[in-house]
């Protein structure tokens, strides 16, 4: 009888919260909190009920738009802070980083151990990720955060095959063009730059930048952006809130791909400079830390003094549609929302962006591959590029090979963090643009 009692029960609860869901779920497009974008309700249509994604949408949504997610989300970190040492260091650990969220190692696992199912073969599909002719299913990565004093580091875990994955996805590209011109950027994340303390918390990233000179052989030219970063070294270079690197890093990041492509870089002075203070990142809002929010970030930008326009893209259904045209601006307080925020460079991560340099369309094309840290870099290059198209492959839907060849681009450049070199998702990623 008591059993029968208890599962009454539990149907009950069960019902209760969904009713309420139903009543009280959000329609948030963007999460300020986790700094990336909700799944919407998705357009029922008998394509998408065909193609087997409506079901994976609305999975997505629920979970999305779930009732009181964000006070949910907060209370979590606040929890999860409270483990650690009790000293100026404190060690969590946060799932689904956004740094490199939607990718899974070449074994199928997470790497906080959860099985993710693996099927052969695979369509063109944003939910999934294809590396060696097997699909795996989009798992959470858990990454441990160090706060120091005032400071937020990520910590990095090496692996070896999935940094040959990643060089062999773009030599794999790079051999399918005769006259079109590769590189890479991997851009250092703080932990590169920590010191002794932190030996035995995290592997030595700086050593896996070194690798990436061997790696890539004489067809991709590799840039190494650590030495100049190393150089100038100061905490302006990153946010101690956030995971990417500030506006001046980024510059410094320029300036070792100018370097490496004898390119004349734009100057400082050739810049408008510009601070949002009061910013805290993303870290803050994964783990809710009250010292880090005792001392806000401030945004460093330069916006260089040349004429431009702005077009940004999104993805709806299976295209890569125009959503905002002729934006005057690279870097403005209007693409950050309500609050300070990383989205100043570029309105953040979108498909694709396309940049003209409206001073001197004599100057060559130019197709950055990139993540989030390319953001704050791609500004500086308008300067030296007529065109440029921006594409972030984790949302853009359509062939950059067809993309190429219709613009006659001649360079290609990939901006990455060099957390991405920690799993094999997104050299998939890399190889399915250019299908």
């Amino acid at each position: 009888m008591r059993h029968k009692i208890n599962s009454i029960l539990f149907v009950i609860v069960v019902l209760s919260v969904g009713f309420l869901n139903i009543i009280f779920h959000t329609e948030n497009a963007v999460s300020e909190l986790e700094n990336k974008e909700l799944q919407l309700f998705p357009e029922i249509s008998l394509k998408a009920v065909f193609e087997d994604q409506l079901t994976s949408k609305i999975d997505r949504f629920v979970s999305d738009q779930f009732m009181f997610r964000t006070p949910l989300i907060k209370f979590s970190s606040k929890v999860s802070s409270l483990s650690g040492f009790k000293s100026d260091m404190t060690i969590s650990v946060v799932s689904n980083d956004n740094m490199i969220s939607n990718f899974v190692n070449d074994t199928g696992q997470g790497s906080s151990g959860s099985s993710l199912k693996a099927s052969n073969g695979g369509g063109k599909d944003n939910s999934a990720n294809t590396v060696d002719n097997q699909t795996y299913e989009v798992g959470d990565i858990d990454v441990n955060y160090l706060v120091f004093e005032d400071r937020a580091f990520a910590s990095f875990d090496e692996n070896k095959q999935a940094e040959r994955e990643y060089s062999d996805a773009i030599k794999n590209v790079s051999n399918r063009f005769e006259n079109v011109n590769f590189s890479v950027l991997l851009t250092p994340t703080q932990v590169a730059f920590l010191n002794k303390t932190y030996d035995g918390l995290t592997d030595n990233q700086v050593d896996s930048l070194k690798r990436f000179e061997t790696l890539f052989g004489s067809g991709v030219q590799y840039v190494n952006a650590y030495p100049l970063l190393k150089e100038n070294y100061s905490d302006d270079l990153f946010f101690r809130t956030d995971h990417h690197w500030n506006g001046l890093g980024a510059y410094y990041g320029y300036l070792s791909y100018c370097e490496a492509k004898s390119l004349q870089p734009m100057l400082r002075k050739d810049t408008v400079y510009g601070e949002v203070k009061g910013f805290l990142g993303s870290v803050y809002k994964m783990m809710n830390n009250q010292n880090l929010a005792k001392h806000p970030d401030k945004i460093m930008t330069y916006t260089p003094k040349i004429d431009v326009s702005m077009d940004r893209y999104k993805v709806v259904g299976d295209e890569t549609v125009i959503d905002v045209a002729d934006i005057p601006y690279l870097i403005s307080e209007k693409l950050m929302g309500d609050s300070a925020s990383y989205r100043v460079f570029l309105g953040g991560d979108c498909a694709l962006t396309v940049i003209h340099n409206l001073d001197d369309p004599s100057l060559p094309k130019l197709l950055v591959v990139k993540d989030s840290y390319g953001n704050a870099l791609v500004p500086f290059l308008a300067a030296n590029y007529s065109e440029i198209y921006a594409v972030d492959p984790r949302h853009y839907v359509g062939d950059l090979t067809e993309l190429i060849d219709e613009k006659e681009i001649k360079e290609v450049l990939f901006i990455n963090s060099a957390n991405i070199t920690r799993t094999s998702g997104y050299a998939g990623m890399i190889l399915r643009a250019f299908e």
